[in-house]
């Protein structure tokens, strides 16, 4: 049967010379060249050619990872539409180059395909010896090169582009700008976005649930897998755990890169929510509240929460796994752990108690700083000494008053209960035997401190001494090394140390009670630039409450010398030692706290006044009174003036 056209004509007759470019197939003649196939495999053919020369391009300029194809579903796209549009978005023109190499399988293999078919056809079209029945096979073969391969369900975040892109404007706007977003929009925004009511744009969210949740639901499971992560981890993990776990948590939707995350946490159940790498249900909320208002209302008096197990039906792997996060949760909330306990306290006082209440047993001071990472086991030891809770039962050891053991009320109280049970005295070497024995104190404290206010010990008896010895005490202070008179008082030269900036008290000479007009068991409180400075004289010296401050404050550091200054109007400082240039009159004054000047007569004036030493009349006899009352630094100065200028 002859072709025809559809106005009925007939086709024109071709010359004769043309005729063996004629390929005759059934009844009807047609040019080789002209065959539509050939057209649109050359196109095809040109099409590869340009994409694959634009990937190319764009890998070797470091943009092989940005998309070719941008393309946007209409309303009412079929589903299979959508599936195609949504996998040509996420190709890139590294997989271009991929699919060229056939590392990718079909995609690689249609690359090849079309370029061999597009070879053929330019072969044959050439052969002018080829028949139809040739023409006719290597059609069948090309279609069957062309067999669709059944490709592997879409994703997640595939099926749930696809169902975005067939929602019409104000559907796709309130997937995203309520069910997706972070900080969603509210009903009256979108609602004046679009011109409707509130009302209207609930009920329309109301219908989008009900159909994503179809999808999250019951084709992939998400409420039925997050259940079994939450049973199997309990309610709060980390978050990349939880992404190990559900992959789909991470997901995205192209071609904006809407994070999945929120959607799942607002649609599926259990609800959960995510913050700074935690993820938890029903809320990181509701997590935060499990540490401030729930652990406290189960912690013992002492702030203490039994973190073991309770009996369950999941095996042990899953109670180990859900202890090892919710532990983790509380470390990053700040709560300490101890032994498979929640300490809930924040004060060092409040630790330690607790940490006795789960030892059970007494603890040394030592050991209180290490479980509690105290620092300084000084200051810990002065924090327990006030706290009602704890008592000392020995020398830097520390119990729960609860448990009823016998209190350590220090050296001085044990001897003094022991004079007074024994009728006024006691005998000094029973007194040793029996406090070295029961309290870890050595022989010779015993003997120091029953030597010493309140005590007398004579011919080996130890009574309470009289009042007269609490008197003021004679020590002179011109007699006391690194003490010097300044005008309008006195000044004492230290060198601060590690402990004055920790806030430590440090020991003065017995002279400073003198001066200050201390009888023994005094407390007195100067003033100073900083706020009120204490001295006592409780214990067997005489001690400076901290200095700290000065230190916090810049006046000074650790590793200088400097002076402190009781004033004789009972005010205190402290002043930086002028700071020594290798001269030897020069450093004697610096560090003898006395004014600086270059004429040496006037210099010894100086430093007679400063240590009373107004009968040596030479430097050569004030270096050997410095010298004799021990400050050999002062005196190395004056001698080698001497030795410069000579007699003065």
């Amino acid at each position: 049967m002859e072709s025809t056209t559809n106005h009925g004509t007939q086709p024109n007759p071709m010359p004769n010379d043309a005729s063996d470019d004629i390929t005759q197939t059934g009844n009807a003649h047609s040019p080789r060249h002209a065959s539509p196939q050939h057209g649109e495999r050359k196109q095809a053919r040109t099409f590869c050619d340009n994409l694959l020369t634009v990937s190319q391009w764009m890998a070797e300029h470091n943009s092989g990872d940005t998309h070719p194809f941008q393309l946007h579903a209409p309303e009412h796209c079929p589903p299979s539409v959508m599936q195609a549009m949504s996998q040509l978005n996420t190709l890139t023109f590294h997989d271009v180059l991929n699919c060229a190499d056939g590392t990718t399988g079909t995609a690689g293999d249609t690359f090849a395909a079309t370029d061999d078919e597009a070879a053929t056809d330019d072969t044959t079209a050439d052969d002018d010896t080829a028949d139809e029945n040739a023409t006719a096979t290597a059609a069948a073969n090309t279609a069957n090169e062309f067999t669709p391969i059944e490709s592997a369900p879409p994703s997640l975040a595939e099926s749930l582009t696809m169902l975005l892109f067939s929602f019409d404007e104000r559907e796709y706007a309130i997937a995203t700008q309520r069910l997706m977003a972070e900080q969603p929009s509210t009903l009256d925004e979108i609602g004046k976005e679009f011109n409707i009511t509130r009302e209207r744009v609930r009920q329309i969210e109301k219908a989008l649930r009900n159909e994503i949740t179809t999808l999250l639901d019951g084709e992939f499971h998400l409420s039925e897998r997050l259940a079994a992560m939450f049973e199997a981890e309990g309610p709060i993990l980390r978050y990349a755990t939880a992404a190990r776990i559900i992959p789909e948590l991470e997901s995205t939707v192209e071609p904006e890169g809407l994070a999945i995350l929120s959607l799942i946490g607002n649609l599926c159940s259990p609800t959960f929510s995510v913050s700074d790498g935690w993820l938890a249900t029903p809320s990181i909320d509701d997590a935060v509240k499990l540490v401030k208002t729930d652990l406290p209302q189960a912690a013992d008096e002492y702030g203490v929460v039994d973190l073991a197990p309770s009996a369950s039906h999941a095996n042990a792997e899953q109670r180990e796994r859900e202890t090892r996060n919710f532990t983790d949760w509380l470390t990053y909330s700040n709560v300490m752990l101890y032994k498979n306990h929640a300490i809930l306290g924040r004060t060092q006082g409040d630790r330690a108690a607790a940490v006795l209440s789960v030892e059970q047993h007494p603890l040394t001071t030592e050991e209180i700083a290490e479980r509690i990472n105290a620092g300084n086991a000084r200051s810990l030891a002065n924090r327990l000494a006030v706290d009602e809770r704890i008592m000392r039962v020995d020398i830097g050891t520390w119990a729960l008053r609860e448990w009823g053991l016998e209190e350590y009320s220090g050296i001085r109280q044990e001897i003094r209960e022991r004079i007074e049970r024994n009728g006024g005295s006691v005998r000094l070497d029973a007194l040793v035997e029996e406090l070295s024995s029961q309290f870890s104190i050595s022989p010779n404290s015993v003997v120091t401190y029953a030597s010493t206010l309140p005590f007398l010990s004579s011919h080996g008896v130890v009574t309470l001494a009289d009042e007269e010895r609490y008197d003021v005490p004679d020590a002179n202070p011109y007699d006391v090394a690194r003490m010097f008179r300044i005008p309008g008082g006195w000044a004492l030269r230290i060198t601060v140390n590690a402990e004055h900036a920790r806030g430590s008290g440090s020991i003065l000479p017995l002279a400073i009670a003198n001066i200050l007009h201390m009888r023994f068991g005094d407390t007195v409180e100067l003033d100073s630039p900083l706020g009120v400075q204490s001295v006592y004289w409780t214990g067997t010296s005489v001690g400076l409450g901290t200095i700290r401050r000065f230190v916090l404050d810049g006046m000074i550091q650790v590793g200088d010398e400097a002076l402190l200054e009781f004033m004789d109007d009972g005010s205190f400082t402290v002043e930086l030692v002028r700071p020594l240039n290798g001269n030897a009159l020069h450093d004697a004054l610096a560090l003898a706290a006395c004014p600086q000047t270059a004429d040496a007569r006037r210099a010894l004036g100086y430093l007679q006044d400063a240590i009373n030493a107004h009968d040596c009349v030479t430097f050569a006899e004030l270096a050997a009174r410095l010298a004799d009352r021990g400050d050999t630094d002062i005196a190395d100065c004056c001698g080698a003036w001497h030795n410069i200028i000579g007699a003065v």
